[in-house]
């Protein structure tokens, strides 16, 4: 769009479909070439093409992201062929939608393990990667500041997130590399058509009114990510940009 991310090289995780899908296209679109990161091959080639297609830079790693222990390997490579990183954004992640009694401990671990533990080792195994005066932008969620019946254990995970976005923010300031998360409410993706589908079409009207200005739409977010990762937003570290239609006013 603007080209103010020409010559960067941005990491995006869950970059297959969704949101991450939205932010690495936006950030191609910016001139930032894009590593894009996903357990789907298939899915992550086809965002790559399409990025390609349109005249952008990006390549695929397929990883998952739930295997902690290879996170290593994973910075490693990405060293190997990027060399370093002016931007990492940890995306990935995923919801369960179910009472806390109803959530068992197998989920509840799986998903503060890919919801937090990931993202927080990720960015650790990618410290050495990440040049001085780049960006971390983990995206959080706005159920993590307003809460959400029925996402507790997933609202706990991002509310987490924000907290180490900014105890991150300060730790790495001697760097210049800024730390900072997006927020943001219910927007139109798969994640939410699962949701809504789960509830009849009169809660569905009821959760869109809760958001003032309806749901949103991924370029909605991926524009946050945008200006969080890129040279406008330089005095800006440890911070919660709210994208959210209205939901937490």
């Amino acid at each position: 769009m603007n080209g103010n991310l020409e010559g960067k090289t941005a990491l995006v995780t869950g970059a297959s479909g969704g949101l991450g899908r939205a932010a690495a296209e936006r950030l191609a679109r910016d001139g930032a070439e894009v590593i894009l990161v996903a357990r789907r091959e298939d899915l992550l080639e086809k965002v790559a093409a399409g990025i390609r297609e349109r005249g952008g830079k990006a390549w695929a790693i397929p990883w998952d992201l739930s295997q902690v222990n290879t996170l290593g390997d994973l910075a490693r490579k990405v060293k190997e062929r990027a060399g370093r990183l002016d931007l990492l954004v940890n995306n990935a992640g995923r919801e369960h939608f179910a009472p806390l009694q109803a959530t068992p401990p197998r989920v509840v671990a799986e998903l503060l393990q890919l919801n937090l533990a990931s993202p927080l080792l990720l960015t650790r195994s990618l410290l050495g990667v990440l040049k001085d005066g780049s960006a971390v932008v983990f995206m959080a969620s706005a159920s993590a500041l307003a809460g959400a019946p029925g996402l507790s254990v997933y609202a706990a995970a991002k509310g987490a997130l924000v907290a180490l976005a900014r105890s991150l923010a300060r730790e790495l300031a001697p760097r210049k590399v800024r730390v900072n998360a997006v927020a943001p409410g219910q927007v139109r993706t798969d994640m939410l058509d699962r949701m809504l589908a789960r509830v009849g079409p009169e809660q569905a009207a009821q959760l869109e009114a809760m958001h003032p200005l309806g749901f949103g739409e991924p370029g909605d977010v991926a524009a946050a990510v945008a200006f969080l990762g890129g040279p406008e937003a330089r005095w800006i570290t440890g911070q919660v940009l709210v994208v959210d239609g209205g939901l937490t006013a």
